[in-house]
């Protein structure tokens, strides 16, 4: 019966410490990727918001760009809750900043992903 119990907890403790690990993989998988907003967010970011008051917000971006003809950076995120009508279509809401790390403007856009299929015969 002791070894019983003994072993019982020592499978409790192992499915505990797997999940833990999964889960700090899981978000810091998320946290690589940057964060994904809401429509409702984009509204909240206004033109000369400082970088540091647009990561307060919306969290890391999924992509942050430096253009070589654009006076700042460009800050990509993913945008959640947009049916785009295809699959593998997706919504992207970018930042743009100017030299001093000031919001100059927003936009959203579709960015189209082609998926190749191999046919073999």
């Amino acid at each position: 019966m002791i070894i019983y119990m003994i072993k019982n907890k020592l499978i409790a403790v192992t499915l505990i410490a797997a999940c833990a690990g999964f889960l700090f993989s899981s978000t810091a998988a998320f946290a690589a990727a940057g964060f994904t907003v809401q429509r409702s967010d984009e509204a909240q970011v206004k033109i000369g918001m400082g970088n540091e008051e647009v990561q307060k917000l919306l969290g890391r971006p999924s992509r942050n760009v430096k253009y070589a003809n654009e006076p700042g950076q460009s800050w990509t995120y993913g945008v959640n809750g947009v049916d785009n009508g295809a699959d593998d279509d997706r919504t992207l809401f970018d930042v743009n900043f100017d030299a001093q790390g000031k919001v100059l403007g927003t936009n959203e856009r579709v960015e189209r992903i082609h998926t190749k299929t191999l046919t073999v015969e």
